[in-house]
């Protein structure tokens, strides 16, 4: 394989990843006072080709992560920030991966407030990955790495009275992430999660 054609995916990714931090680093400065939105997920996670055999093999797993974002007071719709998690693909020796992925996060949607309980939001992530898992011929666990892009489309359920709902909402939903680098990969991860928001800056307002 053309070693240019190997490497462009995770060009693309981290060339995102960076535009990403940037803006993410100016709406902090912009905030340092407010306290910061997150998101606090635990997916399930399909491997691509776990999908294809009806799982009959290796590719079922779970992961943990959380995003820590800053609200831009001139979008309230918009979040940016990072992300850090560890996820697990286990089944056959020979497609077994531990990963801790980390790297910029951007959610954007229509949030539950104090007059809507129900809302959506997209979520992108993207940054680098390592880890262990069998990527060789061998089939034995090697250190690894790359990079990754994802994202995902969920819903969000207000919890609580209107004055809390803008704060604390339940979300449900799917994200796709692409895995580059060492044995690249996709994943699917249907799951849940719990996020928060600042309080609104007035009534009626979002953050």
């Amino acid at each position: 394989m053309d070693p240019g054609h190997a490497l462009a995916p995770a060009l693309c990714a981290l060339a995102v990843v960076a535009t990403m931090l940037l803006t993410g680093v100016r709406a902090a400065n912009a905030q340092a006072d407010r306290e910061p939105a997150g998101v606090l997920a635990a997916p399930v996670l399909l491997q691509h080709d776990c999908l294809a055999n009806g799982c009959e093999g290796a590719g079922v797993g779970g992961a943990i992560q959380l995003d820590l974002l800053h609200v831009l007071r001139a979008a309230p719709w918009l979040s940016l920030g990072g992300t850090v998690g560890v996820g697990v693909v286990g089944g056959e020796a020979d497609s077994t991966r531990v990963f801790v992925p980390f790297g910029a996060s951007l959610i954007a949607g229509l949030f539950p407030d104090a007059g809507r309980r129900v809302g959506f939001e997209a979520r992108l992530r993207g940054g680098a990955w390592f880890g262990a898992g069998a990527w060789g011929t061998l089939a034995r666990a090697e250190l690894g790495g790359g990079g990754f892009l994802g994202g995902g489309l969920h819903a969000a359920i207000g919890l609580g009275d209107a004055a809390s709902r803008a704060r604390l909402r339940v979300t449900i939903g799917l994200d796709v992430t692409r895995l580059f680098g060492s044995r690249a990969v996709t994943l699917y991860a249907p799951g849940i999660a719990l996020a928060w928001r600042p309080a609104p800056s007035s009534p009626g307002t979002s953050p």
